[in-house]
């Protein structure tokens, strides 16, 4: 909220199955236009269409990771990828990003 205001972001989010998913996704959705659900390759990950965003958000289910980092980097609204460091780390990696 200090750098953008009341601007909201599409959050895409995934977490592994012994996470509180829920609570992180409630405190996430003051902030959420939308929530996409990303796989993540570890075997300890929530299969991402078991994951069910708060009441009045838009949502969505990703097959393919490298494909919605590219379409969010290419796109100018406000984009989050939080969740898992599983999730960050894939996202850094499927683009050569540094921090």
């Amino acid at each position: 909220r200090d750098h953008f205001g009341e601007q909201k972001a599409c959050i895409f989010f995934g977490a592994m199955r012994d996470k509180d998913h829920g609570a992180m996704l409630e405190i996430l959705a003051p902030i959420a236009s939308e929530f996409v659900f990303l796989p993540i390759a570890n075997e300890r990950a929530c299969d991402p269409k078991l994951l069910a965003a708060p009441a009045g958000i838009p949502t969505r289910v990703a097959q393919s990771l490298n494909d919605e980092v590219a379409k969010a980097l290419a796109d100018e609204r406000l984009t989050l990828f939080t969740g898992s460091l599983f999730l960050a780390g894939e996202v850094l990696s499927s683009r050569r990003l540094a921090i």
